[in-house]
């Protein structure tokens, strides 16, 4: 039966990654990664496998926005088969100076040494034109 530590140790990557992109950590948030993972972000119809795009896609968000930031409201975990689903609230300042405020969910795999292999993720609106503050 998995432990809280097993969860925790997911968990921990969640906030991980999403620190890193709150940061503008390109290469950190890339390294959590495995090579050959896919992102996708339904809302914005973006659909990339491996490191090299989704490089090209966290420096593009990254590249747009002034304030990026990510507030976790509720994490689930499934240990045995290496999946977390969390919903969070995206705040963000675009370049353009529009703010953006929305809750978004993510579901993500994870390969055995903890690395992302899979992340898919739902706005409440593309935060380029989403509901803004």
């Amino acid at each position: 039966m998995p432990t809280q530590a097993d969860r925790d140790f997911y968990i921990e990557r969640l906030h991980e990654v999403l620190g890193k992109l709150d940061r503008f950590d390109v290469d950190g948030a890339v390294a959590c990664f495995t090579d050959d993972a896919e992102l996708v972000i339904e809302t914005d119809g973006l659909r990339v496998r491996g490191k090299e795009a989704i490089r090209a896609a966290v420096t593009a968000l990254c590249a747009e926005h002034e304030v990026l930031e990510h507030e976790l409201t509720s994490i689930v975990v499934d240990v045995q088969v290496r999946k977390l689903a969390s919903e969070q609230i995206y705040r963000g300042r675009l370049t353009t100076g529009k703010r953006n405020e929305m809750l978004n969910c993510n579901f993500l795999n994870f390969d055995g040494d903890g690395r992302i292999s899979r992340l898919i993720t739902w706005h409440a609106a593309s935060h380029r034109g989403g509901a803004g503050a």
